[in-house]
């Protein structure tokens, strides 16, 4: 049988993590466009990969290199524009 201090110690161990988690719930509406994909057929596990996306995808210099020159191209005709 555990002891009762032994149950009060795994109490004790809430990870930051978790507490943030509850927090985020609670306080945080979800975004409006999170309602209407959902009204659309779309699974909320779903949704969840779709906003984690931009986070999980690697390093790649292709894709950094093509967002560098769109930028810079669209930079130096607003720059050109305005003068």
């Amino acid at each position: 049988m555990p002891r009762e201090g032994a149950k009060k110690e795994k109490k004790k161990n809430i990870s930051i993590t978790y507490v943030y988690n509850l927090l985020l719930k609670k306080f945080f509406v979800p975004p409006t466009a999170e309602t209407k994909i959902l009204k659309h057929g779309f699974t909320p596990e779903t949704v969840k990969k779709v906003y984690e996306l931009p986070f999980l995808i690697k390093y790649d210099i292709k894709i950094t290199m093509f967002q560098y020159m769109i930028l810079r191209n669209i930079l130096g005709i607003k720059m050109s524009l305005l003068s």
